[in-house]
């Protein structure tokens, strides 16, 4: 095993990287804007039964849909560098 100094002063010495594994990220985006929908309708319903004021439950929950829909966005765009 080489030392960090020979790595880093020789990159030529360093074992070739490994290939990254190619998956679909789609279910863990998926499930993680359901995770969020569920989060929503739990925030909405102690709003309305006024167990929990001021909205901000809601607003996390919106920002976790929408962050959830960002991810769907970038991996449409980069599923052909990520899958080969």
């Amino acid at each position: 095993m080489p030392s960090l100094k020979d790595v880093v002063l020789h990159p030529d010495r360093r074992r070739a990287e490994v290939p990254a594994e190619r998956v679909d990220l789609r279910p863990p985006i998926w499930l993680g804007i359901a995770a969020w929908a569920v989060a929503l309708v739990v925030a909405i319903v102690l709003e309305a039964t006024s167990t929990v004021t001021g909205g901000r439950f809601v607003a996390i929950a919106c920002a976790g849909l929408a962050l959830g829909g960002v991810g769907l966005w970038w991996e449409h765009r980069n599923r052909t560098r990520y899958q080969g």
